[in-house]
């Protein structure tokens, strides 16, 4: 029928855009792109036919003519926010990240409490790192949904990146009371328990969470690691092992597990654990560095102790740490050269670490600069060195 109009009255602008309707029903669109064109050529002043004409642009994934086609439309319908959403979409579409932010923005200029919207907008702004806005908008979002539990997690982790841990701890509280399973909620609880110190609360939550996913290697190590960071070493070792159980190649659950073996006073199995880790990566400089540091504190081995922190050393030249265990491997082989080069290196690079400077105090002392080494042990211990043999050298060596 409208063909027929068509035909009959070829500027009928209305008649074009209802031949575009029908095409586009019926899945004509090369036709119905042509009727829509030509209804805007007659008549510009028309919105719909704009907005359809982007439709079937996007239908056919043409999205630069339907970002062109709508941002025509805008200058008609100024106040429409579902064209700014429409284009917003489509930047975000095509990755155009900053102008997809632009055009939520706008819209909702029109329509403040379009909540979907802004929760678009969060995630963009999450995604940029721009906690600010991304914080207002979830501020905004909860005093209108105050039980939209993803809004809460999502405060939480904005807090958490802008470094503001008690205010993400209350967020991720609201999450599990709000959701009791929400496993994530309770890792990132665990965690930041644990930068709070607070070890107790986070040992108790992540037990929790190993009851909602029980073959969870993470939350064994993180169980672990928070054990350790009590100096309750023995409970972190099943922690571990049952880590390593799991994710039988996982070298940072390896490695820790060597770090309490260690201060379990284990240290063969420490070792062992080490070694471990260099078999599943031969580049772990950490662990080269620990097993040949273990050897010069036992005064064993420590030829090998010597190649095992070089190779750590070749892996990361400019580790302060590193060429302190080289100096007191030196130390402990009676190399007192080597050792006072390495050491007077690896104060250079690290001069406010309390062992690094009650080693450099033992080879001056070692070396007959008694005066030096009094210096260093007394930086040592303002550092905080506060371990009962060093003290009682410094007492009987005339430090302060």
């Amino acid at each position: 029928e409208f063909t027929r109009v068509v035909e009959l009255d070829p500027v009928n602008d209305v008649a074009h855009y209802f031949l575009g309707f029908i095409n586009t029903r019926h899945k004509n669109y090369p036709e119905a792109i042509k009727s829509y064109t030509k209804a805007i050529e007659l008549e510009p002043g028309f919105p719909l036919s704009y907005l359809e004409l982007s439709d079937v642009y996007i239908k056919l994934k043409m999205y630069a003519q339907a970002i062109a086609t709508l941002e025509k439309a805008i200058s008609l319908m100024p106040m429409d926010s579902g064209i700014y959403w429409t284009l917003a979409a489509l930047y975000e579409e095509n990755d155009n990240i900053q102008q997809a932010k632009i055009f939520y923005q706008k819209g909702l200029i029109f329509d403040t409490n379009d909540l979907d919207v802004r929760r678009r907008l969060i995630l963009l702004h999450l995604s940029d790192n721009e906690l600010e806005p991304a914080i207002i908008h979830l501020k905004f979002v909860l005093e209108n949904d105050p039980n939209d539990v993803k809004s809460h997690f999502l405060l939480g982790l904005a807090y958490e990146k802008g470094k503001e841990f008690k205010l993400a701890i209350g967020e991720f509280e609201k999450v599990i009371k709000l959701s009791q399973r929400f496993k994530e909620a309770y890792i990132r609880l665990s965690y930041l328990y644990s930068v709070e110190e607070q070890y107790d609360l986070a040992i108790k939550t992540t037990i929790y969470c190993l009851k909602l996913e029980p073959k969870n290697p993470k939350l064994y190590l993180l169980l672990g690691m928070f054990y350790n960071e009590k100096g309750q070493y023995r409970l972190a070792i099943p922690a571990f092992k049952k880590a390593v159980k799991l994710e039988p190649k996982d070298e940072t659950a390896y490695f820790h597990l060597g770090v309490a073996y260690d201060n379990a006073e284990m240290l063969d199995k420490a070792i062992e654990s080490f070694y471990r880790c260099i078999e599943l990566n031969p580049q772990n400089a950490n662990a080269y560095n620990y097993i040949g540091y273990l050897y010069a504190e036992q005064g064993v081995n420590l030829e090998e102790s010597i190649k095992l922190i070089k190779k750590a050393l070749e892996l990361k030249p400019d580790n302060g740490t590193y060429i302190d265990s080289l100096g007191w491997a030196y130390y402990k082989s009676g190399k007192l050269d080597e050792a006072l080069v390495e050491m007077e290196k690896a104060y250079e690079l690290v001069n406010d670490d309390p062992i690094i400077c009650e080693h450099l105090g033992d080879v001056y002392y070692a070396g007959n600069m008694k005066e030096k080494a009094i210096e260093l042990w007394n930086k040592s211990k303002e550092l905080g060195n506060q371990e009962t043999q060093f003290l009682e050298k410094l007492r009987k060596r005339g430090g302060n």
